[in-house]
């Protein structure tokens, strides 16, 4: 099970942040962590992970959201801004965290859930190519979660995760060849180019969903 979860931090900008989620992911039963432009290593990231830091220490290091997420299946995007309206297909549908469990509960293949900065979070492009996007329901007033709280509460859902058939999925690397394909086929039969964007975001919710 636990070799089959992928935690992604995409450009974290605090030591003790990637230090403190490395411990989480220990005290769970997780050891894949895949850093995107990480900050370099230092004491604070060392005294944060504890007895974690051998997870620190093999973490994959990436320099791009796509590159850290090419093996995986199913890609989990997390945000703390909720959708205005079912239109607004960035973040629609969206599930919450405990929910995860029992929508990948058969699936055979490496799953990355991605949290973003400690500031902003994902970009609207990284969000796009997420096959699901997911959220913890916090209070509207102060919804911004502490980095490793969110990745601690996620662990915590998805460490009864398992069980069941399997079902063989394309990987990112895979359909974003399907996607680039569809692409040019929009382009070539004159699709008209300000519903392209669109209608390619809606595409990848599908097929994500699927």
């Amino acid at each position: 099970m636990s070799d089959r979860l992928r935690i992604v931090l995409v450009e974290p900008k605090k030591g003790g942040n990637v230090g403190a989620v490395a411990r989480v992911m220990m005290n769970f039963g997780f050891y894949e962590l895949a850093l995107v432009n990480p900050p370099p290593k230092d004491d604070e990231m060392k005294m944060f992970a504890m007895h974690a830091w051998d997870i620190v220490e093999k973490a994959s290091i990436y320099e791009s959201f796509k590159d850290a997420v090419m093996e995986c299946v199913v890609v989990v995007g997390t945000t703390g801004i909720l959708p205005t309206s079912e239109k607004e297909h960035l973040r629609h549908p969206m599930y919450t965290i405990d929910q995860l469990p029992y929508i990948l509960h058969d699936v055979d293949g490496k799953i990355g859930i991605v949290f973003g900065r400690e500031d902003n979070g994902l970009t609207a492009n990284e969000l796009g190519m997420c096959d699901i996007i997911a959220t913890i329901p916090t209070s509207p007033e102060y919804p911004s979660m502490n980095l490793s709280h969110a990745v601690a509460i996620t662990l915590y859902e998805m460490a009864g995760w398992g069980g069941g058939l399997r079902r063989t999925l394309s990987t990112f690397k895979d359909r974003n060849l399907f996607f680039e394909k569809v692409h040019e086929m929009l382009l070539d039969i004159d699709y008209p180019s300000h519903k392209i964007e669109k209608t390619m975001l809606v595409l990848r919710r599908v097929i994500g969903r699927a």
